[in-house]
């Protein structure tokens, strides 16, 4: 009995890191349709810090911020490229790849956050509501592939870093009814 509960423990690891691997390549495989050549010819691979790989959103949920790092610093124009599933239903947006600013704290609550050093190098994007949209209802059946594209200045044909995340969106909403009971 204890032998069959180890190799059970031992089969569902096996097929749980098979889907880790999966998504892994299946996600570089995505990168690599996007730039073969660029990524063949050593461009630096951007970390995306948010939203994790697989990521799920709830159907009513508001935009996110994506949050990415260029290891190489040189990018100075950015793109995001939406592909999902066939290549006639991709987007491709040009954006501005700003620095992550913290919000405005209320003086009252003390004083301002420090970025880290991290945060200091972390450029930021937010899909409009209109593309956040279309992203959630085209992610529900199958994955959404967002890759984030770095180009020097004034070149926008040959990307200096690239990085990708897959995000679905699930079917069913994360919210529920919430009651109020008083006692009287």
């Amino acid at each position: 009995m204890l032998n069959s509960l180890r190799w059970a423990r031992i089969l569902v690891s096996a097929i749980i890191g098979g889907g880790v691997a999966y998504l892994c390549v299946s996600s570089l495989l995505g990168v690599a349709a996007v730039a073969p050549a660029q990524a063949a010819a050593g461009t630096a691979m951007i970390t995306i810090d948010y939203p994790a790989e697989g990521s799920i959103f709830p159907p009513e949920i508001t935009a996110p911020l994506f949050r990415w790092r260029d290891p190489g610093e040189i990018a100075r124009q950015w793109a995001v490229d939406i592909s999902f599933g066939a290549p006639s239903r991709r987007i491709h947006i040009p954006v501005k790849g700003e620095f992550f600013q913290p919000e405005a704290t209320d003086p009252a609550a003390g004083p301002d956050i420090e970025l880290t050093p991290e945060q200091m190098l972390t450029h930021v994007w937010k899909p409009s509501a209109e593309i956040w949209e279309r992203i959630k209802r085209e992610s529900v059946k199958s994955p959404a592939t967002i890759t984030i594209l770095g180009y020097e200045a004034g070149g926008v044909s040959t990307p200096v870093a690239l990085g990708a995340v897959t995000i679905s969106t699930s079917a069913d909403p994360a919210g529920a009814p919430i009651s109020i009971v008083t006692s009287r």
